[in-house]
């Protein structure tokens, strides 16, 4: 007689005559060669078989099963406060049941479904006024200001200024960002205003390195986080580049979904192929994707599409544009090594793009140093013929959003195109100013060309005055083009959003979006129930 048991090591083993071994290899089991068993760690193909379970294994693969549907629900009846006028989306609703349900959530709705309201939503469920709210610099006052319209509780709202903030007594809802949690005087201020009902952590994903300070200083021993009863964490991108960059947030609010996987290279082994090398423990390609999906989504992930529950929301598409400039990039054997390794890439890189120290073998000092130089040479290299390209674009829509990387190139791409009355955000735009340059891109006609940096204009700004996304430069992580480009793919967008990368031939560009391309896939494949990437020609 066959049957199906739950073990502790995370998997369902499946044990059967040979003669219904067709069983197993129907479902879509492995089989395991030392144990002599058909096993899965899915969810889903378990499911498939709970017919054979024991009393035991069938009540718990029953609660698991429905914890997972209801990780993508998009409607609910559950009655949920709103203040006068206003009206929660049926998906949103289902959004604030899960909170409701589960004491730590991640809501990882895709950008565009609204967060900040299903969040607030999850508050006026409970009448909660004490809220902690932890967000990027540029988006505090867009917290308060959605909180003053949408909370039902009449919170005393304060946002936090400074390393040695002056917090009026009064205050019940205080806003604070990431630069500056990691301060013991802003720690110090905020803890004595505890403990808060709700703690919510908008663009979570900041918390991807255990090891960096504003992680410890959340959600590390101690840390703010703690001084909450419960947690709403938000971000669209919960995995923006590798498996690695979830374990924080699951070691901090999900340990039990990872077991026995909970400590940091056990983890990495599992979900990230780590391996040891001459040089330390490394980590892999993805591993495991379907069996971290239904983890992730046992009572803590909540993670819908936009095209699950805006049915009237245009299509988005991602399109390679070709150029040719007359450079031979031909990269060198050493680069195109360096590129492949994702860790090294991702970290070193960014921290090179943003001036900081970074740790590298020393064989891969003059590589990095080559890429570097590489890709701003072939930025200024291409702008004559990336700005034909936008002025051509311009000839045939009414307003086009431009993305960069450097700082220099961002300023040509602002003085080339003056006249088209450009709006623009970098990292030197003052906070209180990006605000006004998105009003203006949003709303006048004559302000027909967005130019952003992908960093500091990627999040928390809607720009659907617009449906073509010029890359002129991009990010290396996957997760922070998504971010950029949705700023057009979201609610009230009625065009298909169409995304170019203006990519020269031959060279580090080409060489580097190909396995961008590659590592959404994984990302998807680990986040999404169902995942599908058609690169355009």
């Amino acid at each position: 007689m066959a049957k199906l048991k739950y073990a502790k090591d995370g998997n369902y083993y499946f044990k059967c005559r040979f003669e219904e071994r067709h069983l197993a290899e129907d479902a879509g089991l492995n089989w395991h060669s030392s144990k002599k068993l058909w096993y899965t760690s899915d969810l889903r193909i378990a499911g498939t078989l709970v017919r054979f379970a024991d009393n035991d294994t069938a009540h718990s693969l029953g609660k698991r099963l429905h914890s997972l549907l209801g990780s993508s629900a998009t409607e609910s009846t559950l009655i949920v406060p709103a203040p006068p006028g206003e009206k929660y989306d049926p998906h949103q609703v289902a959004a604030i049941e899960w909170g409701v349900n589960n004491k730590a959530v991640l809501i990882a709705d895709e950008q565009g479904l609204g967060k900040t309201i299903e969040a607030i939503g999850i508050a006026n469920y409970f009448t909660f006024s004490k809220i902690l709210v932890i967000t990027i610099a540029s988006m505090k006052y867009t917290w308060a200001e959605e909180i003053e319209k949408w909370s039902t509780s009449f919170p005393s709202i304060h946002v936090v200024e400074g390393t040695k903030p002056d917090i009026p007594h009064h205050a019940t809802t205080l806003v604070v960002n990431y630069d500056i949690v990691r301060h013991a005087s802003v720690q110090e201020a905020i803890e004595r205003f505890a403990p808060f009902d709700l703690a919510i952590v908008d663009e979570a994903h900041y918390m991807k390195n255990p090891e960096a300070q504003r992680t410890k200083a959340i959600i590390g021993k101690g840390g703010l986080a703690t001084l909450a009863g419960r947690h709403v964490l938000l971000t669209g991108t919960p995995m923006q580049s590798k498996p690695i960059e979830l374990y924080p947030l699951l070691a901090a609010y999900a340990r039990d979904l990872i077991r026995p996987y909970t400590d940091y290279w056990s983890f990495a082994k599992r979900y990230n192929g780590a391996y040891r090398d001459r040089w330390g423990w490394q980590l892999g390609a993805p591993t495991n994707r379907e069996e971290l999906n239904s983890r992730l989504r046992e009572g803590f992930m909540l993670r819908r599409l936009k095209k699950d529950v805006m049915k009237n929301l245009p299509d988005k598409r991602y399109q390679i544009v070709p150029l040719q400039i007359g450079k031979s990039g031909k990269i060198s054997k050493e680069v195109a090594e360096l590129l492949d390794n994702a860790e090294l890439t991702d970290a070193a890189m960014r921290k090179i793009d943003l001036g900081l120290k970074f740790d590298a073998h020393e064989k891969d000092m003059a590589a990095l140093g080559e890429m570097v130089n590489e890709r701003r040479d072939i930025a200024e290299q291409k702008l004559p013929t990336c700005l034909k390209h936008i002025k051509d674009t311009l000839s045939n829509t009414d307003k086009v959003i431009i993305f960069a990387h450097h700082k220099s190139i961002v300023g040509d791409l602002a003085a080339e195109l003056a006249q088209y009355n450009p709006a623009v955000i970098s990292g030197s735009v003052a906070l209180k100013k990006r605000k006004a340059e998105v009003d203006r891109f949003q709303t006048d006609p004559s302000c027909r060309v967005f130019i952003g940096n992908m960093d500091a204009a990627g999040t928390g700004i809607t720009l659907t005055a617009a449906s073509t996304v010029i890359c002129v430069e991009w990010s290396w992580v996957p997760g922070i083009i998504e971010q950029a480009v949705d700023r057009a793919h979201r609610r009230g967008q009625t065009e298909m959003v169409v995304a170019q990368f203006l990519v020269v031939k031959d060279t580090i560009e080409e060489y580097m979006m190909r396995r961008v391309i590659d590592k959404l896939k994984h990302v998807k494949q680990i986040v999404e129930k169902n995942y599908a990437i058609n690169e355009q020609p």
